[in-house]
């Protein structure tokens, strides 16, 4: 399973499924569920699909389609037209998803040439909101929004699910404040990190992003 779809049924009910399988004419799907039933859709039914794909072309693709067949014997699933006309909704070089995870980071100065990804003093602390292979956003506080902090990179440490801590070195991208909160978020990118680092972000992305798609 590379992908997941949202598929909108009117009234406006979203369900969420994964791909079966993609022919020239049609894309399969594994029937969703609807309460504690399979759902049932007629064939014809008009439905808007969004699929996320998870390989080197991460993204979002958004489109409008009708049913063509269901089936219901032996192996569930719902056969959709192939549309006519796609559009990307996301498409960025890492696929990102959403997190919370506790984090650590120490500012230095952009001139520092050091290849060292041992943290400094002070160390602060912070939670990660998103996290991808290529960045992450941190959530900050106003005290330690300067512009000393724009013009620095930091090193980051972070424990991931499986008990495993990673170092990396990043440069802030872009901050905002985030909403109904007292705090910005910090958009950064991973400047310095180990393949091993990454290929274990990488998988927790994968399997987390699966988690939200699978029913």
């Amino acid at each position: 399973d590379k992908a997941g779809v949202s598929i909108l049924v009117e009234p406006r009910e979203t369900y969420i499924t994964t791909v079966r399988e993609v022919s020239d004419t049609y894309l399969s799907i594994r029937t969703p569920v609807s309460g504690t039933a399979f759902l049932e859709v007629p064939r014809g039914t008009r439905v808007n699909i969004e699929v996320q794909v998870y390989n080197s072309m991460s993204g979002k693709v958004c489109f409008k389609s009708k049913i063509i067949y269901q089936e219901w014997a032996r192996n569930r699933f719902i056969n959709i037209a192939c549309p006519r006309k796609l559009s990307w909704v996301q498409q960025r070089k890492f696929f990102r998803v959403e997190t919370i995870m506790d984090a650590e980071f120490s500012l230095i100065n952009r001139n520092n040439k050091s290849t060292s990804l041992d943290l400094g003093y002070p160390v602060l602390f912070t939670l990660i909101r998103n996290i991808s292979e290529g960045g992450a956003l941190l959530v900050i506080d106003r005290r330690i929004l300067t512009d000393d902090f724009r013009d620095m990179d930091m090193i980051i440490r972070l424990k991931l699910p499986d008990n495993h801590i990673f170092r990396a070195r990043a440069r802030v991208a872009h901050i905002a404040k985030l909403a109904a909160e007292e705090k910005y978020g910090a958009g950064v990118e991973f400047i310095n990190i180990s393949r091993q680092d990454q290929e274990k972000i990488r998988k927790f992305v994968v399997a987390k992003s699966k988690t939200n798609y699978m029913v």
